[in-house]
């Protein structure tokens, strides 16, 4: 072989060694890419394994049952049998009408007292024109009249009720509003005509059915039968249970 030949071949020769290198190379490269795939595997499938290891043990925590506390105390949610001689509790019924708002109200509602009260009868005439108790304080006056001094008889002067509904009786001594109450009891039939003296003392029920009592402190007897008079003082009493304004 000649120089040319052998330049040739070893051109040749050169050009297969550097191809075989190339492919050496790409090799190596592949397997160096191989090799970095197989340890990504590698690294993927533990993580996978561990977060599957991890959800495994949540579930198993979850699934276990609560241990109950051996020293806590236990409640009864039964109720303790009926004792044989005592009749078990009855449960009330739901159907049952309760009380409404309007009854309870009315039932909550007192009556206020009705208290008796009184007033002073000062010191006044009686004479034919009458005197009306029921006003505050006791008035002369012609058309409401519950007494009249009407007449003479010796030094006392004859007193008498107006109406047949008014009631007079005489008492001894200062009477309270039960003693006049007793005393119209008593007499059943009440006087329509009394004389009536000085210290002398009476029970009256007025027109409104008021009762009160009067004592006599002065008498004028006249002749006239519409001039006599008596000057008295006294004490009537209120009772809203027995005023009878009709």
């Amino acid at each position: 072989m000649n120089l040319a030949q052998w330049a040739t071949l070893l051109v040749a020769m050169g050009a297969v060694i550097a191809t075989l290198a190339g492919l050496v190379k790409q090799r190596m490269m592949l397997v160096r890419v191989s090799a970095s795939l197989l340890a990504l595997a590698l690294v993927v499938a533990l993580v996978s394994i561990i977060f599957e290891t991890e959800d495994g043990g949540a579930q198993a925590s979850d699934a276990r049952p609560i241990e109950s506390n051996p020293l806590a105390p236990t409640t009864s949610t039964t109720s303790p049998p009926a004792s044989p001689s005592q009749p078990a509790p009855e449960v009330p019924s739901s159907q049952e009408a309760e009380p409404s708002s309007a009854d309870t109200a009315s039932s909550q509602v007192e009556t206020p007292s009705q208290a008796v009260t009184s007033w002073t009868v000062s010191p006044i005439l009686l004479g034919h024109e009458g005197v009306d108790f029921d006003a505050k304080p006791a008035a002369r006056n012609e058309e409401y009249v519950d007494l009249r001094a009407r007449r003479r008889e010796g030094q006392a002067v004859i007193i008498s009720i107006a109406y047949g509904d008014q009631k007079l009786v005489s008492f001894t001594g200062t009477p309270s509003l039960a003693n006049c109450r007793a005393a119209f009891d008593e007499a059943q039939a009440t006087d329509e005509d009394l004389p009536a003296g000085v210290g002398d003392s009476f029970c009256i029920a007025t027109d409104y059915q008021q009762v009160g009592y009067i004592k006599i402190t002065e008498t004028r007897p006249s002749d006239s039968y519409q001039k006599s008079q008596v000057r008295l003082v006294g004490t009537m009493w209120h009772d809203p249970g027995t005023y009878d304004a009709d």
